[in-house]
């Protein structure tokens, strides 16, 4: 019997539970989401933008078993010019993502970044009238800004918004913070959208990854421990392993944490 979470898990999510039949559409930023990026560095974000397709341990396996499945389907929204379409189609086809739609910020006259993104998810929903949605980001630039501006609009339409903590800053309470791929796939197993074996794949890439930068990058934040809710021995021996990992690394770094 899962217990009650309420007081854990953000509203959006508790009145997001939908069968599996429902049409439901992924739609992700890349930089620092999905690919290790450090945007919060000028030159090595640009490096990594040019050079690198290293993706954050797990979120490959969790896209894969979402389109796979789930039958989801995909848009990926990021803040990277247009002029690099064909290094983010690389990473993508590289690390084995699912293929969606791609839409990337033109050189000139797309505005602010903010804006763009708004504008940009808005035309995404607002074509697709029939799905619902699941956002994924981070909380390095807007995308926690974005998605709750959707949000606002139509809540009825947003199961889950999902940040990566890199910086640590304030998100919306219509977002539930993360750090690895096996904490989203930890709270779609608990909202019921995910079963245990299809939460395996993210879970044990995490394991069995042996470099510390594909889990949690230097830059990243340290988290809190994650709250317990009697859930399945084997997702509890995966929350306490990776856990247990995570928090080794946030010691031998010495990074900044919340007590636990």
């Amino acid at each position: 019997m899962r217990k009650n979470f309420s007081r854990i898990i953000p509203m959006v999510l508790l009145l997001s539970v939908v069968s599996a039949e429902a049409g439901i559409r992924v739609v992700s930023d890349i930089d620092d989401t999905t690919k290790i990026t450090n945007v919060g560095e000028t030159l090595p974000s640009i490096w990594n933008g040019l050079f690198t397709s290293h993706a954050f341990s797990g979120m490959p396996e969790l896209y894969s078993t979402w389109a796979k499945k789930r039958g989801y389907t995909f848009e990926y929204l990021t803040g990277a010019p247009s002029v690099l379409r064909p290094n983010v189609k690389s990473f993508i086809r590289k690390n084995r993502f699912p293929s969606g739609g791609l839409h990337l910020k033109p050189l000139l006259g797309a505005g602010s970044l903010r804006e763009f993104k708004t504008r940009e998810l808005k035309r995404i929903v607002d074509a697709h009238p029939d799905d619902l949605f699941i956002f994924v980001g981070d909380d390095t630039q807007h995308d926690f800004e974005v998605y709750d501006d959707i949000y606002k609009i139509v809540p009825s339409r947003i199961l889950a918004i999902y940040i990566r903590k890199v910086t640590n800053h304030p998100v919306p309470p219509s977002s539930y913070p993360f750090l690895s791929a096996f904490d989203i796939a930890r709270t779609e197993y608990l909202m019921g959208r995910l079963e245990v074996p299809q939460v395996a794949p993210t879970a044990l890439a995490i394991i069995a990854e042996p470099r510390d930068l594909r889990i949690m990058p230097k830059f990243t934040y340290c988290p809190v421990r994650p709250h317990r809710f009697g859930e399945d021995p084997l997702i509890e021996k995966w929350t306490h392993l990776i856990t247990m990992r995570i928090e080794k690394i946030c010691e031998m770094r010495e990074l900044p944490h919340d007590g636990y």
